[in-house]
């Protein structure tokens, strides 16, 4: 037992044994006390010395294992010699050598153990072991033979030294590779003292740039051989080497041994060579690459003047339209710097609108890597203008023909861009009202109805005639006329859907065309819309007038194939829409197009009618509302057309005023009525007074010629002539048709105006116009037995004119019930069909002069209606 005593003060160890002995017959223990104090330390000291071998053994970076001399058995390793040969330390301890095949030579092996057992020791072998995994390693190998839990073990340290010898071997491969460049490189090299310039190696290219051999350089400096044209230059070199240390394309002019002088690019660098600081050079003969340059420079510049006097910018792009390059007139036309654009797109400077329109021409492009020519396309500057550009490029290959970019010019052409818009605004545009004209008008439709046809939509052309504009243009000046067409192109404008043209055709025809439509009567109410919006008071030249619209409307596919006839087809419908009293739309229709042809078809024979002698005159009797007496005879023309028939006057009248001839046949139906008011009173012994129209067209100064002419070639008395006038023809021109009426008058013969009450003369004008009769409008006599409005009209009417002394006469009586109502108002005279239609010469002679005759007594109306034939 071990126990601790105390002396003086201090514990010490001691080991203690007790043995049992017989003492007196019993028993009994005798011990003995050793102290072991010195003992105690000495385990202590070997304990900590173990304990710090196993520390240093285990931390140890440097791989040590331990293994027996007798048969090669691992009996310790530390954890750097697993970790460099792979292994796990269950793996290793126990096994030899051998079995875990860490020898990739066995003789090597054999060799080194007889070493050890010789010599007891080897130091830094070096050797080749294998890792796990079959990978040698390049090794310094330690050993010595100690003895290790009792048996002669081997302690070895293993230095892992691959990564030294490959860079040995590197570094050997690249000394023979860097002497194989050296001397075999195209560029000249040359290595010298950096002290004093003595050239201490050089390579073939060298000798031959410089003209001098090796032999005549080696030992000698750049000053001795006179190679720097400007000694200054060296100075420069030495002076940017003393600074870095290196010298990137220095380029210099250096002399030839011949005298020539070659221009030189130097790259160096300082570098330790044999214990000195040496310059190694490598140059290259800049001469004809300086030439090309300057030539290629000289080339560009002109090439650049040619461009910039041009006013187009240089650029590149990659394949990924990227700017790689642009001259710097790109910011006269841009206003960026070429920094802003280089990286960027064209399509970063475009409006969006434009950038979708640009790709699409793009991706419709069958080769993407064919030249583009004259490409225009808008841009926006830098200051936020839109401008137009015009863009030509071809491609850039490189050495293998692969595409790399684009390389091109570009232009400003917005000066003539807004030019060609201009004259293309004159082309396409009316002058007065900015609309689109019939050229443009022509052009969209054609567009409209091929998205109509793909679509299967409707589309609509409405034709738009203003009512009595050539009154305001002719009363107010044309002036005020232009005024007024620009309000109604406004007034429209706000009316017109995003999608829908508006055109000014002439005059003051408008067209609109509707897109789109789901039904034809979506047409009609834009019309109705249209027509109220124009009949809305406008304030012109400090005049409030008014005025109204006349619409045809004509719709694709149903009226017309195309748009020529879609826009002919809706005028024809505006005509029948002013015939209908105005202010009003019609549709177009196939009867409105037989009409029209029909016109046509008249037009084309009516010019020769009067030498056919195709004309004749019907005649309808006016009577005394009193006494039934025939007070006279209207004259009305008709047509005998050879394949219509018998044409009355409302189917032509209008065509011989648009075509002239009215001037012409109304000069034959005077003459005709004259000649026959003077046969009948000559062979009937009756004064009829013979009532002749006259139409817009024939009133004129001249027309009291013309009448004083008809009266002495029929030897007629003018009192037995009246004249008929509308109401609103006299209040055309007022002045002038009175100067005309006054001359009539003078000549003797009567003067009536027809159609009386639908026109806007006034009491004052009745006053001056010298007439002789009204003839009520038989709009008045329709309804004059029903209706209390029209007869009061009438009454009033016939008051007016028994107060000027004026012959009262209603038209278009049809019923006794309405001749009564007249007669009961006061009503002078009447006419209609109660009392007979319009007849020829010889029926009416039958009817109304020779019976007269043959009975002796008047064919009063009122009390037997004729029959008679309808003509």
């Amino acid at each position: 037992e071990i126990l601790a005593l105390h002396r003086e003060g201090h514990a010490f160890p001691v080991e203690i044994v007790f043995s049992e002995i017989p003492v007196d017959g019993r028993r009994g223990f005798v011990g003995f006390m050793r102290d072991i104090s010195k003992r105690k330390v000495a385990d202590l000291k070997l304990r900590r010395s173990q304990s710090l071998f196993s520390t240093v053994f285990s931390a140890s970076p440097i791989p040590i294992v331990f293994s027996r001399l007798t048969d090669g058995r691992y009996v310790e390793a530390n954890e750097a010699c697993f970790a460099l040969f792979g292994y796990r330390r269950e793996e290793v301890i126990g096994r030899t050598t051998v079995e875990l095949g860490v020898w990739p030579d066995p003789a090597q092996r054999e060799q080194l153990l007889g070493q050890l057992r010789a010599d007891g020791r080897a130091d830094n072998l070096e050797i080749c072991l294998r890792r796990r995994g079959g990978e040698n390693i390049d090794v310094l190998y330690s050993a010595q033979v100690i003895e290790f839990l009792g048996e002669p073990c081997i302690v070895a340290t293993i230095f892992d030294v691959t990564s030294r010898k490959r860079a040995e071997q590197e570094r050997h491969l690249s000394d023979e590779r860097f002497a194989k460049i050296f001397h075999c490189s195209p560029d000249a090299i040359v290595i010298s003292r950096l002290d004093n310039g003595i050239y201490v190696e050089l390579n073939e290219a060298w000798a031959e740039l410089s003209g001098y051999s090796r032999a005549e350089q080696i030992g000698r400096s750049s000053k001795e051989l006179d190679i720097w044209v400007e000694p200054v230059q060296r100075d420069e070199l030495l002076a940017q080497l003393a600074v870095s240390g290196r010298v990137r394309d220095f380029e210099f002019r250096l002399r030839r041994k011949n005298g020539d002088v070659a221009d030189s690019l130097l790259t160096g660098e300082v570098i330790e060579l044999h214990g000195e600081r040496c310059l190694l050079a490598i140059l290259v003969n800049v001469t004809e690459r300086n030439r090309s340059t300057r030539r290629l420079r000289e080339s560009e510049r002109r090439f650049a003047d040619v461009v910039d006097a041009a006013g187009e910018y240089v650029w590149e792009t990659d394949n990924e339209s990227r700017y790689t390059y642009v001259s710097a007139r790109i910011e006269r036309v841009l206003g960026y710097a070429t920094a802003d654009v280089i990286g960027k797109v064209a399509y970063d400077f475009m409006p969006p609108e434009e950038v979708a329109r640009l790709r699409n021409w793009f991706d419709a492009r069958p080769d993407p890597g064919t030249p583009i020519r004259n490409l225009e396309h808008m841009s926006v500057t830098k200051d936020g203008r839109q401008i137009w550009q015009q863009v030509s490029g071809v491609p850039i290959f490189n050495a293998s023909g692969q595409r790399i970019g684009f390389r091109g010019t570009g232009l400003d052409i917005t000066e003539r861009k807004l030019a060609e818009q201009r004259i293309e605004e004159l082309a396409t545009r009316d002058a007065l009202t900015q609309l689109p004209n019939r050229r443009l008008l022509t052009d969209r439709l054609s567009q409209g109805i091929m998205a109509a046809q793909r679509s299967g939509g409707l589309i609509a052309a409405l034709f738009i005639d203003l009512d009595r504009f050539k009154t305001i243009n002719d009363s107010l000046g044309h002036a005020a006329g232009d005024e007024l067409l620009r309000a109604v192109a406004d007034r429209l404008q706000q009316q017109m859907r995003k999608g829908d043209t508006l055109a000014r055709i002439g005059g003051d025809e408008f067209v609109v065309v509707l897109e789109a439509l789901r039904v034809p009567e979506d047409a009609g109410a834009v019309a109705q819309k249209i027509i109220a919006v124009l009949s809305e008071p406008y304030r012109i030249a400090g005049n409030t007038l008014t005025t109204s619209a006349s619409v045809g409307i004509s719709v694709f596919p149903g009226d017309a194939p195309d748009g020529l006839t879609l826009v002919r087809n809706a005028d024809m419908a505006m005509y029948f829409a002013k015939e209908h009293g105005r202010r009003n739309y019609q549709f177009y229709s196939e009867e409105m197009n037989a009409r029209a042809v029909e016109k046509l078809t008249m037009e084309s024979t009516l010019c020769r009618a009067l030498e056919r002698e195709e004309f004749e005159l019907y005649y309808h009797p006016k009577f005394n509302l009193v006494d039934g007496k025939l007070m006279g005879v209207e004259a009305l023309v008709r047509w005998n057309h050879p394949e219509l028939g018998v044409v009355g006057p409302a189917r032509f009248i209008q065509i011989l005023e648009e075509t002239g001839l009215i001037v012409a046949v109304g000069e034959w139906v005077l003459n005709r009525a004259c000649r026959q008011s003077r046969d009948w009173s000559e062979a009937y012994k009756r004064d009829i007074r013979m009532a002749v129209n006259l139409s817009v067209g024939q009133f004129s100064k001249g027309l009291t010629r013309t009448v004083h002419d008809a009266l002495v070639g029929a030897e007629l008395p003018p009192e037995r002539l009246e004249l008929e006038i509308t109401e609103s023809v006299l209040m055309k021109n007022v002045d002038e048709n009175i100067d005309v009426l006054r001359r009539l008058s003078d000549l003797g013969v009567s003067i009536a105006i027809d159609d009386f009450g639908t026109g806007y003369s006034s009491l004052a004008y009745l006053r001056r116009f010298h007439v002789d009769t009204l003839k009520i409008d038989q709009s008045f006599v329709r309804d004059v037995d029903t209706n209390l409005d029209d007869a009061a009209i009438i009454e009033a009417i016939v008051a007016l004119g028994h107060s000027l002394k004026l012959t009262v006469v209603a038209e278009g009586v049809e019923t006794d019930a309405q001749r009564r109502q007249l007669l009961a108002l006061n009503c002078d005279q009447c006419q209609g069909f109660l009392f007979g239609e319009p007849i020829p010469a010889v029926e009416f002679e039958a009817l109304y002069l020779q019976s007269t005759i043959q009975k002796g007594t008047s064919n009063n109306p009122f009390t037997v209606r004729p029959e008679v034939s309808k003509g």
